[in-house]
């Protein structure tokens, strides 16, 4: 987990890590206090969707000693499993609510006019 906990160090504290970290602590803040504040919820959602990753992968690469790259590969495609799960229930459910629906009769609809109708074009 050493890429969400960094280590502290003395570049933590360099004139230019203070810069960065006030500028996104500004745009942040700024983002709050607009009419726009809803999108820190999908900040904060990927955020987390990336932390979940990174615990996968670092269990992953403790656990069954995969490589780096294929600890992420495996990470991101065991996150993607509750999407696929959640997709097909949908899919299922609505052919289901689909059978169970009788359609009505097609009925054939031919346009009625008045008799002192005139069509526009010849």
């Amino acid at each position: 987990m050493m890429t969400v906990l960094p280590v502290l160090d003395d570049t933590l504290l360099s004139t230019q890590a203070i810069f960065g970290l006030g500028i996104a602590v500004g745009l942040l803040t700024a983002l709050a206090i607009s009419a726009k504040r809803w999108l820190l919820g999908y900040l904060i959602g990927g955020l987390i969707y990336w932390g979940v990753i990174d615990g996968l992968h670092h269990w992953l690469t403790q656990q069954f000693l995969v490589s780096d790259w294929h600890g992420f590969v495996i990470a991101f495609a065991l996150s993607l499993l509750p999407l696929f799960f959640w997709v097909s229930y949908r899919v299922l459910r609505y052919d289901v609510l689909n059978c169970q629906k009788q359609k009505p009769a097609l009925t054939e609809h031919s346009p009625v006019y008045d008799s002192g109708f005139q069509p526009r074009f010849r």
